[in-house]
């Protein structure tokens, strides 16, 4: 962080109050939610629906690591005139280029995460409802390291341009700071810069676009796939069996589509606003303010929507003395086989 900027407490703009205030409590929110989710699916998981269960742990897992790497480093994104500036009022607000760089490159990661391990656990479904044979843990780890694959690849381009981003002078690209961005004493908080004018800036752009792109495909695809299966036997199954498999599977779309409207779109806006290097004050900012809630509303979605969830949340609420599980006979290959 250059002299100019500030290092210790300092007022924020009123713009800046409200933006870290909505960040601070969608990720806080999305911290606690996801934890007790993951305490939820722990007590209600039974043999007959450990795959399930995997599934949504799974997704439950990653979107803790994303809030609670938002709620730690509190980064702030404003871009404008092909220059993104990265403004952090967290942890690594005074670290070194070094940690700045590993944080960074960590936090980028957990995001991408999210959104590309969609592919693995839409895939890792239909493998439940298209084979006799009920699929291991081992399967599941093999999608899930598959898939992590294409972050990693993400996560070290992002690097890249991060560092050479570390290499400019903040204090010369903060000189047309817009003041909504800067702190009350005109100081700021800007951790660091990327230039769209760098080209291992333009290279992970592209990079992101293209790998997140096909791999949200690939969701769609086993979704569609899931669907053509499993409808084929639907006038088999009880009403009861039908209820439970419509609740998970509604609940895995749901949670698809929050990331999709609430983290693809707003990369794709801001991705889009960056290489078209157009100007702004407030440029993106609705999209990035929304986009720090998928955490807590991907967690309330199984809470409110899964019946066994929802019930062993009220006993628990109300401090019943026998917080026990609606064990159904239903098996993991019912519970996940019709949309």
């Amino acid at each position: 962080m250059d002299k100019n900027n500030s290092t210790s407490t300092v007022e924020k703009s009123t713009f800046l109050k409200v933006y870290c205030s909505n960040h601070t409590i969608s990720t806080s929110l999305g911290v606690l939610l996801n934890g007790y989710l993951i305490l939820v699916i722990y007590k209600c998981t039974r043999r007959s629906n450990q795959q399930v269960n995997l599934i949504l742990m799974a997704s439950t897992l990653n979107d803790l690591m994303f809030s609670l790497f938002e709620l730690l480093l509190q980064h702030v994104i404003y871009q404008s005139d092909g220059i993104m500036y990265i403004i952090s009022y967290g942890f690594d607000q005074n670290v070194g280029s070094n940690l700045k760089l590993i944080l960074s490159c960590a936090h980028y990661f957990a995001l991408i995460q999210v959104m590309t391990m969609q592919a693995a656990l839409h895939s890792y479904r239909y493998l439940i409802i298209s084979q006799e044979r009920p699929p291991t843990r081992r399967d599941f780890i093999r999608r899930y390291i598959l898939f992590s694959i294409p972050s990693i690849y993400l996560s070290v381009s992002y690097s890249v341009s991060a560092y050479y981003g570390l290499k400019h002078s903040v204090s010369h690209y903060t000189k047309t700071l817009p003041t909504a961005w800067q702190n009350s004493d005109g100081s700021n908080n800007v951790s660091y810069v990327t230039l769209w004018s760098d080209p291992a800036t333009k290279f992970y752009v592209f990079n992101n676009v293209v790998v997140v792109a096909a791999l949200f495909d690939t969701s769609m695809f086993y979704i569609y796939k899931c669907y053509k299966h499993v409808n084929t036997g639907y006038e088999k199954v009880s009403a009861s069996t039908q209820k439970m498999r419509s609740q998970f599977n509604r609940c895995l779309i749901s949670q698809t589509l929050v990331i999709a409207v609430l983290a693809l779109i707003p990369s794709g806006i801001i991705s889009m606003t960056y290489a078209l290097q157009l100007h702004g004050t407030y440029l993106g900012a609705p999209s990035m303010m929304g986009f720090a809630w998928f955490g807590a509303i991907n967690a309330l979605i199984p809470l409110l929507y899964m019946d066994a969830f929802r019930n062993y949340s009220i006993r628990l609420i109300f401090c019943s003395k026998q917080v026990e599980i609606d064990n159904s006979v239903a098996t993991t290959r019912s519970l996940v086989s019709v949309s």
